[in-house]
């Protein structure tokens, strides 16, 4: 069952069928309502409040309706100390149904923010797109946690460019 879930989520990218009608423009990866649209890349909840994701991460969203002007892709991310002090500096690049989206440098830690415009081109006439992240360099497993991690995420989505 695990499997068949991010398999409806790809079902909706592609426009089969009613069940792009679940997808939403903005996710909060806490909530396992949305596990569906979370498509590759990440681990468990966490603190009831975020994932840790792998070097690369996949969502699927609904781009927001009428909008002439394109979308925002919004990250809420961040990272912690200890990581930070190891890796010194992150890079995030994002591709949105294959288009490239400038790279983000991340330096410091806290709750932080990505914002990316998207071209109305690269939404027009989608019910869903496949958004994916990677992150370099990475955490690398451990003995103690044989996990390879990106970042802790919050929430991901698309707002209506103004």
């Amino acid at each position: 069952m695990k499997h068949l879930v991010p398999a409806l989520a790809l079902l909706a990218l592609a426009g089969c069928g009613e069940s792009s009608a679940g997808l939403q423009e903005r996710i909060n990866t806490a909530d396992e309502a949305f596990a569906p649209q979370l498509l590759s890349g990440f681990y468990h909840i966490e603190e009831h409040s975020w994932r840790w994701t792998k070097p690369s991460f996949a969502v699927a969203l609904k781009p927001p309706r009428k909008a002439p002007l394109g979308a925002v892709l919004i990250l809420e991310y961040s990272l912690p100390q200890p990581a930070l002090d190891r890796l010194k500096e992150v890079t995030i690049a994002a591709t949105v149904d294959g288009v490239p989206l400038p790279a983000e440098k991340c330096t410091r830690t806290g709750l932080l923010e990505m914002r990316r415009d998207i071209p109305a081109v690269a939404l027009s006439g989608k019910s869903g797109v496949k958004v994916e992240f990677h992150v370099s360099p990475h955490i690398p497993a451990t003995p103690d946690d044989k996990r390879d991690l990106g970042l802790i995420v919050h929430s991901v989505g698309l707002v209506k460019k103004q």
